[in-house]
C-alpha cells in the first residue's frame, strides 16, 4: 500500500533503525519505545492481519523474533519480556500492517500488562469449547 508507512519503511522511502532485515521481513528499533530496546519485527509484504500470513513469512517472522531476543538479552539488561501483536483496530492496532513488538520489561517498570479476566463457571467454558469444536 503506498500510504503504509511500514510500507515505505520496507521501500527504503522512510528511514528507520534498522537492525535485521531478512529476504522476508524487517527488524527495526520502535520510534515510540515504552522500554529501551523495544523494537518491531514486520513482514516486508503489507499484510494486516498474523492469520494471512502464508507458512513461510510465519517461521520466518518467528525465526526473526527468536534472534532479536536472544540479541537484545545479550546486549540489554533484561531477562523478562513481552511480544505483542495487536490485530486489527478493535486490538489497538494503529498502523495496518501486522508487526510485533518486542518489549524488554523490567519489575516494576509500569509498562502496561494485561490483568487476568473474571473467573467464568464451567457452563461458560463448556459452551466456548463446544462452539471452537465445531469450527475446528
Amino acid at each position: 500500500m503506498d500510504d503504509c508507512i511500514f510500507c515505505r519503511i520496507v521501500k527504503g522511502e522512510m528511514p528507520c533503525y534498522k537492525v535485521k532485515e531478512t529476504a522476508g521481513t524487517l527488524a527495526f528499533l520502535d520510534i515510540h519505545p515504552v522500554a529501551r530496546g523495544h523494537l518491531l519485527v514486520i513482514p516486508k509484504e503489507h499484510i494486516q492481519y498474523y492469520e494471512d500470513l502464508s507458512a513461510g513469512t510465519a517461521q520466518e517472522l518467528s525465526s526473526v523474533l527468536q534472534s532479536m531476543i536472544q540479541l537484545l538479552k545479550s546486549k540489554l539488561d533484561f531477562t523478562d519480556y513481552n511480544i505483542l501483536f495487536n490485530n486489527g483496530p478493535a486490538s489497538g492496532q494503529i498502523i495496518p500492517h501486522l508487526h510485533a513488538h518486542i518489549v524488554p520489561r523490567q519489575k516494576d517498570d509500569r509498562v502496561m500488562r494485561f490483568d487476568m479476566g473474571p473467573a467464568r463457571d464451567e457452563k461458560y467454558f463448556k459452551e466456548l469449547l463446544a462452539c471452537l469444536k465445531d469450527q475446528a
